[in-house]
């Protein structure tokens, strides 16, 4: 059983919960891990170099010379490959599709992985409610301050904390997920992470449903 202090705003533990040992204590399989960084990479790369071919590059309709009798190889364009100004062989397309396909069970353990790696290293910091009146960053960043010390953070909020979503907006080391769209990659690249109470549950409730 893992169990996890909760802080409210001030920073006060008021409480400990107990976690799910079937997402809070997955054990360490850096090779699928790895696996889901490189698809989640991969997925977001775009294709933007792209090389002309023969039949896209401009000019070369007609036929530079006639076929027989000049002493000259033959040719039927100048925009031939084997022609300067011609198109490219086996060039880079901008159709070119570079993801890597990755089963949602394997996702989802990588994400737990992740999630078990933050609350061995007690960066799983759970929080009772962010309460932000009228989405004012300061409040926002005070209240954080209160709590363990993070360089950069996933803030993982319920629907009921618009506000504090509103107010994190101008703050470059938080970056705002909903529990369903928390993943290994987010989770791995960032020094903690900050949830709500009603977030928690919401998590476990996600990553326990099979699809």
């Amino acid at each position: 059983m893992v169990k996890v202090p909760v802080y409210n705003q001030a920073g006060k533990e008021v409480e400990q919960i107990t976690l799910r040992d079937a997402i809070f204590h997955t054990k360490l399989n850096a090779g699928l891990l790895h696996e889901v960084v490189v698809s989640f990479l991969a997925s977001r790369r775009e294709a933007n170099a792209h090389a002309k071919n023969k039949g896209e590059v401009r000019g070369g309709g007609k036929k530079p010379w006639r076929q027989k009798g000049t002493g000259r190889a033959r040719h039927g364009s100048i925009r031939s490959p084997l022609w300067r100004g011609g198109g490219v062989t086996f060039g880079p397309r901008n159709d070119r599709n570079y993801s890597k396909k990755v089963n949602v069970k394997a996702k989802r353990q990588a994400a737990c992985i992740a999630l078990t790696q933050k609350v061995n290293d007690k960066k799983f910091i759970i929080v009772d409610s962010l309460t932000v009146k009228e989405s004012k960053t300061k409040q926002l960043v005070d209240a954080l301050k209160n709590l363990p010390a993070l360089r950069n953070l996933i803030l993982v909020l319920d629907a009921h904390h618009t506000q504090a979503a509103q107010a994190s907006k101008n703050v470059k080391r938080i970056d705002v997920m909903s529990p369903k769209n928390l993943n290994a990659y987010d989770v791995m690249r960032h020094d903690g992470v900050v949830i709500t109470k009603a977030a928690v549950k919401q998590l476990e409730q996600h990553f326990s449903t099979r699809k």
